[in-house]
């Protein structure tokens, strides 16, 4: 079985790449969609998603790519198949001004939260990302 995967870290710069999902010989477990580390992808009804990618289009997340943290979110926001626009700050330098415009730092992870009518709602703290996507998500 093959997937498509998008390298969102930047090494393929965005091309998209054929990834074999359960490469002979290796059982479910060992695979890291499968793993107790790595839980698998949340599955939803076709509706249910597009109402997710609706409420998720308000949030962007301010990166880089070596940030261990940030990783731990890409991939929460990945397991959680959610459309969470990935800012990274050290390839754009406007991304970082926004950053330290908004938030009076240049710490990542950051979440943006952008309500129609409402201010934006910075949350900085990975501990908070994480109980705030997996609170409004799962």
């Amino acid at each position: 079985m093959l997937m498509l995967c998008r390298d969102i870290l930047g090494g393929y710069r965005g091309k998209t790449v054929v990834i074999r999902t359960k490469p002979r010989g290796l059982d479910a477990h060992t695979m890291m969609g499968t793993s107790p580390l790595n839980p698998q992808y949340v599955k939803r009804p076709p509706e249910q998603q597009r109402q997710v990618n609706q409420e998720s289009a308000h949030l962007a997340l301010y990166f880089y790519e070596s940030c261990d943290t940030c990783i731990r979110i890409i991939r929460l926001i990945e397991r959680l198949c959610l459309r969470v626009e990935l800012r990274n700050i050290r390839n754009v330098p406007a991304f970082r001004d926004h950053l330290l415009h908004g938030t009076g730092r240049q710490d990542v992870p950051c979440l943006i939260v952008q309500e129609q009518g409402e201010e934006p709602r910075w949350i900085c703290e990975a501990d908070e990302i994480i109980a705030y996507l997996e609170k409004r998500f799962t």
